[in-house]
């Protein structure tokens, strides 16, 4: 957006894979770690920062950016109609992540968080609004598609949908039917 802005580009579209990242049990754990005043507060941040820290560096290290990041989900773009290898890879390794670190045990008692992640292929529109301070949005099908993907998983489910399977090459990936148009991804071949 920034680069674009700078170029006086104030709108366009382009193709991605979306990936829809939800964590499970962040407003249970938020609740009851601010019920313990500050240092409630301080357990928190380093909860956050020690599980989006690392999900963050996975989506840039495999080439996407996060688009937004609406409380304890964010959605990621990785605009190439080739990533789709690169998406999974960043799903599978968040899904690692939570593996490794999702039962945190503090203090004030022991938190279990877990993750649903929802991925789609299409178009992506973008525009910056506003004449004085600016604001952005990223909206289309491909965030709506990653969305509802999401919606289909449980916790720990990577979950695709009909426009990334019909984008697959035959053998590509493994995967099972889920909910009706929904498929639950298994193995990238």
């Amino acid at each position: 957006i920034a680069e674009e802005f700078q170029q006086k580009k104030f709108e366009g579209t382009f193709a991605a894979f979306t990936l829809f990242v939800d964590v499970s049990g962040f407003t249970p754990m938020t609740a009851s770690l601010m019920r313990e005043g500050s240092e409630g507060a301080e357990v928190l941040v380093q909860i956050l920062d020690s599980i989006f820290e690392p999900m963050v560096d996975a989506v840039y290290r495999h080439g996407g950016f996060i688009s937004t990041f609406p409380g304890d989900a964010f959605s990621a773009m990785f605009p190439s109609i080739s990533a789709l290898p690169a998406v999974l890879a960043t799903a599978e390794e968040i899904l690692s992540i939570f593996a490794r670190i999702g039962e945190r045990s503090t203090k004030f008692g022991v938190f279990n968080l877990s993750v649903r992640t929802g991925i789609s292929f299409g178009r992506v529109d973008w525009g910056i609004i506003g004449t004085g301070p600016r604001a952005f949005y990223f909206r289309g099908l491909a965030l709506e598609g990653a969305a509802s993907a999401k919606r289909n998983a449980k916790p720990g489910d990577i979950i695709l949908d009909a426009a990334v399977v019909a984008l697959s090459r035959q053998g590509e990936i493994e995967y099972v039917a889920a909910e009706a148009g929904f498929f639950k991804f298994i193995a990238l071949h």
